[in-house]
């Protein structure tokens, strides 16, 4: 466990780094344009992250697979090329469609949030690639270096860029200022990323292997079961969001939006794990340890636990106080904090189960989890926010991240037979039989 402390320690710092991205920028926006601000920026910012999604195709994690077998093989490089060139295609055609699909925001909304698409999707090239490269970087084993190249850091990079804006330019306060900044912090990001791998392969950082490259049919056709587990992110980041759009106004949508925000700064710690520990539950399952993948399971949801305590108990008790960041205004979200919170409380304790599903050859299962999730937490999030509002998004919300927790435990004990709780005593099933 000691040769896991360092990369940990480093991923836990760069994970924070990327969730203070995230956060910050919604307290830039809520300081510079409230809460309807927040809301108008969250639908565009959704619209590129749903694009991204569906244009990476589950590849990013499809290459955290492949490479991790062979890391620094130079036929590695050439998976690689096969997903950046496919990533490219696809984004180039969803930024293309985008513009269509901007007409089903509701029409008071829809002029606003039209002048900010036609800049950030300017960034989708670049936003998906990033997340196609750090499925590579992870691969690679560099967990630290692939988690700033996600989402979190490119909102850092941006709120850097915004505020040095401001701070030269103070009479520009115009919304679109934002969405510049998150277009030039993507494309910033990204360039680095490839710059950096070309100077590996200059310097034959990568050898030149045995192992035969995969084909590229086998390569593409793997990546299917990947997507299809991605539209549990689809739903909680995306389309939650634009049905909301439709029953709340901008001001409601950007309280809920804050408390969201804050409620993913709780799971970061768990983000950590997921970027480090998914290899390792690889091999020691292969190797039929067992009871050693049991053990680190068991580990990494304790130490997220108690790293996340802290945050968690402040959201629950004190969220009036932690919403102060964003702004006065946002203060009325606390109840949606609350409930938000309950939710990644228990996606932080059930641990990085759907992920030990995916690197144990049950993906399959992991899969009809997240479809049945994501149908019932749509037709919940609609029915919800349109009788209770904000406060039932919020529920509907942590209700989706609680019921594909608790199914994954559930599939976890029954097929593999361990028990990731830290609660062994108690709760263990598999003690008692």
């Amino acid at each position: 466990m000691y040769k896991l402390a360092w990369p940990v320690v480093i991923t836990f710092l760069a994970k924070m780094i990327a969730a203070l991205g995230t956060v910050l920028l919604g307290v830039i926006l809520g300081r510079l344009y409230g809460p309807s601000g927040v809301g108008v920026f969250s639908l565009a910012q959704s619209v590129l992250l749903g694009a991204s999604i569906l244009a990476k195709y589950g590849l990013d994690s499809v290459l955290m697979k492949h490479v991790g077998q062979n890391p620094f093989d130079k036929k590695t490089l050439t998976l690689l090329r096969w997903a950046v060139q496919r990533t490219l295609m696809a984004s180039g055609i969803f930024s293309c469609v985008i513009f269509t699909a901007v007409y089903m925001v509701p029409a008071e909304k829809s002029i606003e949030l039209f002048q900010l698409l036609k800049i950030i999707i300017l960034a989708l090239p670049a936003y998906t690639l990033a997340f196609v490269l750090s499925g590579f970087m992870k691969g690679l084993s560099r967990p630290a270096s692939a988690s700033l190249m996600e989402n979190g850091f490119i909102s850092l990079i941006s709120v850097l860029l915004l505020l040095s804006v401001n701070f030269f330019f103070s009479s520009v306060v115009d919304i679109e200022l934002a969405a510049w900044c998150f277009v030039a912090a993507a494309w910033t990001i990204v360039t680095t990323a490839i710059m950096r791998i070309m100077l590996w392969e200059k310097k034959s950082f990568f050898s030149d292997g045995n192992e035969e490259v995969a084909s590229k049919k086998a390569f593409f056709s793997s990546s299917h079961a990947f997507m299809i587990l991605s539209l549990t992110q689809l739903m909680t980041q995306v389309v939650s969001i634009w049905i909301a759009s439709i029953f709340l106004s901008d001001y409601d949508l950007g309280l809920f939006k804050a408390a969201e925000r804050l409620g993913i700064v709780i799971s970061f710690v768990l983000m950590v794990i997921n970027a480090v520990f998914p290899p390792m539950f690889a091999k020691l399952f292969k190797e039929g340890k067992i009871s050693e993948l049991e053990s680190l399971a068991r580990s990494s949801v304790l130490i997220g636990l108690v790293l996340s305590l802290p945050l968690i108990v402040a959201c629950l008790f004190f969220p009036e106080m932690v919403l102060r960041l964003f702004g006065k205004e946002f203060v009325d979200a606390a109840n949606f904090l609350r409930i938000i919170t309950v939710g990644q409380a228990v996606n932080v304790i059930t641990g990085s189960v759907g992920l030990i599903l995916n690197m144990t050859g049950h993906e399959k299962h992991m899969r009809n989890i997240a479809v049945f999730c994501s149908v019932t937490g749509i037709l919940s999030f609609t029915i919800l926010t349109a009788a209770f509002g904000a406060v039932g998004a919020a529920s509907a919300l942590a209700s989706m991240l609680v019921m594909q927790n608790i199914m994954a435990l559930i599939c976890v004990t029954v097929k593999i037979k361990i028990w990731v709780l830290p609660f062994s005593k108690f709760l263990n099933p598999l003690a008692r039989g």
